[in-house]
């Protein structure tokens, strides 16, 4: 065991409504991209490319890691709603600040 904090996922939507949930964090620039960074610009293209290119690795890592973190109150969007309060006891959304 290395230590680190690896967490098991169950998607329950497909790759394509997963990258539509978490688009509006990218439209109100929620998300940094280091545009001068090759390996940033991969990501970039392949997300540009999505769901017609040739590949989705980067795309379905990127929204799985997306939707975590937006879930567990670590990026957020104003206009978030929480659909009931259970949902929001799950992911203690009220306990975390931005960082």
């Amino acid at each position: 065991m290395t230590g680190l904090p690896i967490f098991e996922f169950q998607p329950d939507r497909d790759k394509v409504a997963r990258a539509y949930s978490i688009t509006s964090l990218f439209h109100n620039r929620r998300i940094y991209a280091p545009f001068k960074k090759d390996w940033a610009m991969e990501v970039i293209d392949e997300t540009r490319a999505f769901p017609a290119g040739l590949h989705d690795d980067y795309v379905d890592t990127l929204t799985q890691a997306l939707i975590w973190m937006r879930n567990g109150g670590y990026v957020s969007h104003g206009a978030d709603t929480w659909l009931d309060k259970r949902e929001q006891e799950i992911y203690n959304r009220d306990g975390r600040k931005f960082y």
